[in-house]
């Protein structure tokens, strides 16, 4: 099958037009329209429509063609042409009548005989006459007219007009001949495909009858084939060609190969021929003959299919399914046992490789396959075929002795089949790596670069650097030690990224083996020793070093002892990250208690995952607690430590006095300048059980284990907070409390640290409860430096800070190191982060009224959170130097006990404040507010009958704790609770989920006696916080008193509509805040106004008016009100406001005004209005009705 075939038209006209110029212009614009574009075949043995983007079609002259009979089985149906056209010109009827019907109808009827083609009859006429007049138009259209009446026959129209003239181009005049061409070759095409499929059907159907020939089978599927190629249907090809090798392989699993001569017939030169080429050998006349081989059936079925991927630009495609034949195909040749000329396999392999890889890039340079096929893939696909040519020249190689049968050359070398004599390959390369080493070398290195070219080209990483690797195995076994080292050296880092250990190991082991012994060695050969090391521990792959044990461990300690040499000299330390090596982990998740002294022991397995000993210095294990906490676990040995292979067990000290969870976060191991580090809060590395002998692991992501330090009560601890009493007109302050427990502390210093925007104001920091008897205090810098601490005492610090915190108050860092006097241990340190509140956990909001010399002060205090606050007593006290005394006495929620402040539930005091002297300045007050958060105080009183209602049964007392934290969790769970202890105090507990018997009964013991708790009884337990508020005494300048008298006749009613005389008496006093002495006597200018309901009351006289307002004076004045309606009425309201006094002091630019309120004293006061009763009598003049 020749990829250039194409569809063949024959042309034909009168001998006179064929001799003419005019034809040769015509044959020249017929294929200026060629080659045929956008076709589409819709067939009826097939679902789809398949288009035809370009279709090449070749015009022949028809009577250049020969006899069509000469093969019954043509090689492709496009060797006959599908379309016969006649061109003729005519513009005169009697000629067309005389002459040219007589030529089309000669024409036609030898035309007719031919099978499977379409026939075409085309008109050429001049455009230029079409406006020479009517005449013309009707001969013209005349001619055709008759045309298609003598010679179409049936529906379908053969013949077509086209009106063009040298030098004219006009795309529409040509539309009708190219659609008529296009159904013509379609139809056409369509006929004898139908046909051919037909007769392959029907032998297909007979493979199973004597007689029946497989390769007169194949010649009819590939005549398909090589059609559908023609006509540019590929995909049609393609499949043709795959149905065709699925035949064969049945062919092949029958064992039914009498159609073919043998397996192999070669010829000189078949191991050089290329592969692809289809007419390397007379392929169709072997199969018509019986006598193929097997050998060239393949080659030739593989060139079809190849053929077909390579012209749809399928070209990775095409040269993977080359390769896979070549390797497959190979190993039948090795498995056979007819004769072959010898190392021919590998010769027709590498040349073949090469040709197809020729072809491949001929037919990507003329389809531009690129856009068929990424750049990455085809470059990938020759990467293959390079590589399998690669493999033929490295079996010669260890064939011949160039190279040993060992990794990472081939060490499968397999079977060969007898040698025939009389044959010899004649691939040059070949037969020069054969004949000489230096050739060989020179052949290997060539095609090892060129199939690395390609794998990089197309992303075959791995392969890249295996290869890398062989060409420096090939250094080192020629002696080029030192380019083989290079080479080692720069792979390891490559498999390491991809995750290639295997190859990562082997290449490590060659970097190692390859260096100069002269050499100093350094850093560079450090890391490589780690890493070799680190792959060794994960493969578990003793056959990197040798077979036997004792190898494994030799050649271990060495790497061991020049790692240590290695890193003698270093700068710094060289840190090994979660090198699998040396693994540490917890023995026991629970660390010990250190009797006697501050700190903790830590119980820790060490496995060496390695084959032999190995000695380390020291081991140092760093817990993480919350708010980044970090202690340090070490070693004590003063000796190097020998960690056997498998575990060891160890047991580390910490000098802080920690408790509670940490997590374990690094372990360092240190070997000489090495220091092994794991960073447990990110990975884990899971080792295998040592009862399994194996040391494979994996390095997994998870959580990090966790540490749980007991709390010892002699430990010294630290604790952070607020002073209990709270003074808001001070700065604020916080207190850093030290127990000592059992240590008497020699010196200590205390660095406090909180967030930006504060700071401590540590000069001024104090001992809270006094002088401790030798003990002090002085600042330093950052820090306070304590000394004279006693044991089993709490010392307490105040410390002022400008810190302003929101509700979740202030992140405080305090960090203590402290010397105890009988520890031979160095300094130890405690650091701890808590929050210190900075606000307060309630709010106030105060109401003041005025009466006369007395002042009713109102104060509702609101929780700002939804937590509950038990109120103990509220108290407000004036300063020591007040400037008047006062008289403070509460009433009402005031003198009440213990009062629950809740969200939606605020507390109120109301104080009667008396003064029995005028005010001339402001006081200060003080509202001292005792309270507890109610969940402070449910602690203090569970803890108090836990302990009371133990006492009975001590055996119960181990699981006080339990019981404790149980009915904690249940009182902050449910809230049934709350309602009945706000009232009378008790503490009525639901059921609780059952833990253990002793546990259940403690729970219920204790639930008991929780049942008569009382209020009075919990106001003694726990601990009281008190806030002092500082409240301003209110000024007033003008206090009024509006008053409005009834009249005092007895008896009197009121009725709606009738007026009232009243009288309005508006009293004034300056008790409350008189600036000065001059103001008492000169009074102030004040304006009253009656303000009256409209619907009410109506005002008769005087509604509004001034006077004058002196310190215990009194205005009256007449006041009459017209009820408008019956029922009780209020009175009316009375505002007084003071005037601006001519040549006062001016405020904000305006004339200044004394402060006034004004309260009335017959507000609550009620007038009953009666309906309005009466006789009317009315006079009618009846006379006027007649």
């Amino acid at each position: 099958m020749a990829s250039t075939s194409r569809v063949k038209v024959t042309y034909s006209a009168p001998l006179m037009l064929l001799s003419s110029d005019q034809w040769t212009q015509i044959h020249r614009a017929i294929n200026a329209h060629l080659p045929l574009r956008t076709i589409h075949w819709k067939t009826a043995s097939r679902p789809s429509i398949r288009t035809i983007q370009e279709l090449q079609v070749q015009l022949v002259a028809f009577d250049t063609l020969r006899d069509e009979h000469t093969s019954q089985i043509p090689t492709s149906l496009l060797e006959r042409p599908l379309v016969n056209v006649y061109v003729v010109t005519c513009e005169d009827a009697d000629a067309y009548k005389n002459t040219v019907k007589k030529q089309i109808r000669d024409w036609l009827a030898v035309v007719s005989t031919k099978k499977n083609q379409e026939w075409l009859v085309v008109l050429v006429v001049r455009p230029d006459t079409r406006g020479s007049g009517s005449n013309f138009f009707q001969i013209r259209s005349s001619i055709m007219d008759r045309i298609r009446a003598d010679f179409n026959i049936g529906k379908r129209d053969r013949c077509v007009q086209l009106a063009w003239s040298p030098g004219v181009e006009d795309p529409v005049a040509w539309a009708e001949l190219i659609a008529k061409l296009k159904d013509g070759v379609l139809s056409a095409f369509d006929a004898a495909v139908n046909a051919r499929e037909d007769d392959v059907r029907r032998l297909d159907s007979q493979r199973h009858m004597p007689g029946w020939n497989f390769c007169q089978y194949s010649i009819l599927k590939v005549s398909l084939a090589t059609s559908f190629e023609g006509m540019n249907l590929l995909e049609d090809a393609q499949l043709q060609c795959d149905e065709l090798e699925v035949s064969f392989f049945n062919v092949l699993r029958e064992r039914n190969l009498s159609f073919f001569g043998k397996l192999l017939d070669l010829a000189p030169g078949d191991d050089t021929a290329p592969l692809l080429s289809l007419s390397r050998k007379p392929y169709r006349d072997l199969m018509l003959a019986n006598t193929i081989s097997v050998f060239d059936y393949r080659i030739y079925l593989l060139a079809l299919q190849c053929l077909c991927l390579g012209k749809a630009g399928r070209v990775a495609d095409a040269a993977r399914k080359a390769a896979t034949f070549l390797s497959g195909f190979g190993r039948r040749l090795r498995d056979s046992h007819d004769p072959l000329p010898e190392h021919f396999i590998e010769a027709w392999t590498y040349s073949a490789c090469h040709s197809v890889v020729q072809q491949c890039d001929a037919w990507a340079a003329a389809a531009s396959a690129s856009s068929g096929a990424s750049d990455a893939t085809f470059s990938a696909a020759k990467g293959e075929l390079y590589d399998l040519a690669r493999a033929q020249v490295e079996r010669l190689g260890v064939l011949r002795g160039h190279l040993p049968a060992q990794p990472p050359f081939n060490t499968n070398i397999g079977t060969s089949p007898p040698v025939a004599k009389d044959l010899v390959i004649s691939c040059e390369p070949i037969v020069g790596a054969l004949a000489s080493r230096e050739a060989f070398d020179k052949l290997y290195i060539s095609v090892t670069n060129r199939t690395i070219a390609m794998y990089d080209k197309g992303g075959r990483r791995k392969f890249a650097l295996r290869l890398h690797g062989c060409i420096a195995a090939l250094d080192l076994l020629r002696s080029r030690n030192s380019d083989a080292h290079t080479t080692y050296v720069s792979l390891p880092a490559h498999y390491a990224h991809n995750s290639w250990t295997g190859l990562e190991a082997f290449m490590l082991r060659k970097a190692l083996d390859t260096h100069d012994p002269a050499a100093p060695r350094g850093r560079a050969w450090a890391d490589a020793a780690l890493s070799f090391l680190r792959t060794f521990v994960a493969l578990h792959a003793p056959s990197l070093i040798g077979s036997a044990v004792d190898d494994e461990r030799v050649y271990i300690r060495g790497v061991l002892e020049g790692l240590k040499d290695a890193c003698a000299d270093a700068e710094a330390e060289v840190v090994a990250i979660n090198h699998p090596a040396l693994v540490l982990s917890l023995k026991s998740p629970n660390a010990r208690q250190a009797d006697g002294e501050d700190g903790s022991y830590l119980d820790v397995v060490i496995r060496n995952t390695l084959p032999c000993e190995l000695a380390i210095d020291h081991v140092v294990v760093d817990l993480l607690g919350s708010e980044g906490r970090k202690f340090t676990y070490t070693s004590s040995s003063a000796t190097p430590l020998a960690l056997q292979a498998g575990d060891t067990f160890l047991t580390l000290f910490c000098t802080n006095p920690a408790y509670g969870t940490f997590a374990l976060e690094t372990s360092d191991i240190t070997m000489a300048r090495i220091v092994f580090r794991r960073a447990h809060h990110a990975s884990k590395l899971v080792l295998p059980s040592s009862a399994s002998g194996s040391a494979s692991m994996q390095l997994k992501s998870s959580m990090p284990p966790l540490v749980r330090v007991p709390r010892d009560e002699q430990d010294l601890d630290l604790r952070l907070g607020v002073p209990a009493i709270t003074h808001l007109d001070q700065p604020p302050e916080a207190t850093v409390t030290i127990a000592t427990g059992r240590n008497t502390v020699v010196s200590a210093t205390l660095r406090l640290s909180g967030p930006s925007g504060g700071r401590f104001l540590l000069k001024e920091a104090r001992f809270d409860d006094g002088q401790w008897p030798g003990a002090t205090i002085e600042c330093v810098e950052e820090w306070l430096v304590l000394q004279g601490l006693p044991s089993g005492a709490e010392v307490r610090i105040v410390v002022p800070h400008t810190f302003t915190g929101g509700a979740d108050g202030i992140r405080v860092t305090a960090e203590l190191d402290y010397n105890p006097a009988d520890s031979e241990r160095p300094a130890r340190s405690l650091k701890t982060s808590q929050t210190v509140t900075t606000s307060l956990p309630v709010e106030v909001k105060v109401q003041d009224i005025f009466r006369g010399d007395t002042l009713f002060s109102k104060f509702t205090i609101y929780t700002v959170s939804s937590q509950h606050i038990t109120i103990a007593e509220a108290k407000l006290q004036p300063e020591i130097n007040v400037s008047a005394p006062l008289d403070i006495r509460p009433c009402g929620s005031a003198a009440a006990s213990m009062v629950t402040v809740t969200p939606p539930k605020p507390a109120t005091f109301l104080f009667k404040i008396c003064s029995p002297g005028s005010r001339r300045e402001r006081d200060t007050l003080h509202l001292r507010v005792r309270y507890r958060m109610l969940r402070d105080e449910l602690e203090a009183i569970v803890k108090r009958h836990v302990r009371t209602a133990l006492e009975p049964k001590p055996e119960l007392k181990p699981h006080a704790d339990k019981a404790h934290l149980a009915i904690m969790h249940w009182l902050e769970s449910d809230g049934t609770w709350a309602d009945m202890y706000s009232i009378t105090g008790e503490l009525r507990v639901g059921i609780i989920p059952q833990a253990s018997e002793g546990v259940d009964e403690t729970v219920k013991l204790i639930c008991e006696s929780l049942k008569a708790n009382s209020r009075a009884e919990s106001k003694d337990d726990g601990d009281w916080r008190e806030m002092v508020i500082p409240v301003d005494l209110p000024f007033m300048n003008i206090i009024s008193s509006a008053q409005i008298h009834l009249p005092s006749s007895a008896g009197k009613d009121f009725y709606a509509g009738r007026p009232i005389s009243m009288r309005l008496v508006v009293a004034t006093s300056f008790h409350w805040g008189l600036a000065s002495e001059a103001a008492k006597t000169r009074g102030f200018r004040m304006r009253f106004d009656v303000e009256v309901p409209v619907s009410d009351w109506l005002v008769c006289g005087r509604k509004r008016g001034e006077f004058l307002a002196m310190d215990g004076g009194a205005f009256e004045t007449a006041l009459t009100l017209l009820p408008l309606r019956h029922g009780l009425l209020p009175l009316p309201h009375i505002t007084v406001m003071p005037l601006p006094l001519a040549g006062a002091e001016l405020t904000m630019g305006s004339m200044a005004l004394p402060s006034a309120e004004t309260y009335q004293l017959h507000g609550a006061q009620r007038v009953l209005v009666l309906p309005r009763g009466g006789r009317s009598t009315f006079v009618l003049d009846m006379a006027g009705a007649g």
